[in-house]
């Protein structure tokens, strides 16, 4: 169960952050085909060519059988904080053309480093607009940067985030264990190691 979603995740997922082409769409159906449910994706990711990826992938699967996250950014860069509606709009609906879906699950604040970008009220306003139009479901953030614990702090804090993809390391982020238990039990948070 991923947390608030309610989402009945598979152990593994899909992380599809070097596939693109011919090969990356036969990856994403093979995990598809055995029991894989969740597949993460960005449009940085092979310059968009994993979300091109994806989207053929997906194609001839019921999509209510497989939970698709992507990212806030482009496919040269991250959207900082203070970006307009419009263009965290836009971002998604030019992952929603090139994934060749209606919907995302999840949308991520993208390896976000900053607790000003987290919480851009932009970035919020886009998504409740999203939301209400029924082109994205949830809204998480990812993180495997030097400020990682502030920012899930920050996340947890807000109660505006469903998941957050973080890093995990034994050995780095000596407080992540805590953090992780603090998104649980207060906010229902789905979490997603990577």
């Amino acid at each position: 169960r991923l947390g608030r979603t309610e989402w009945p995740v598979s152990d593994t997922v899909l992380g599809t952050g070097a596939i693109r082409g011919e090969l990356g769409t036969q990856i994403v159906r093979v995990a598809l085909e055995r029991g894989v449910n969740y597949i993460d994706t960005a449009p940085d990711y092979s310059s968009e060519g994993s979300e091109r990826a994806v989207g053929e992938a997906i194609q001839g699967f019921p999509r209510d059988s497989f939970f698709l996250a992507t990212k806030w950014c482009t496919p040269v860069g991250h959207l900082p904080a203070g970006t307009p509606v419009e263009d965290y709009k836009q971002a998604v609906e030019d992952s929603l053309a090139r994934l060749g879906t209606d919907y995302v699950d999840l949308i991520h604040v993208h390896s976000c480093d900053e607790v000003d970008r987290l919480l851009d009220p932009n970035v919020h306003e886009a998504f409740a607009q999203l939301k209400a139009e029924g082109k994205a479901r949830f809204l998480g953030f990812s993180s495997h940067t030097p400020k990682l614990q502030d920012v899930a702090s920050a996340a947890i804090d807000s109660g505006k985030f469903d998941v957050m993809m973080v890093a995990y390391h034994h050995g780095i982020w000596p407080g992540l264990s805590d953090l992780i238990e603090r998104a649980q039990t207060e906010q229902d948070m789905g979490v997603v190691a990577m």
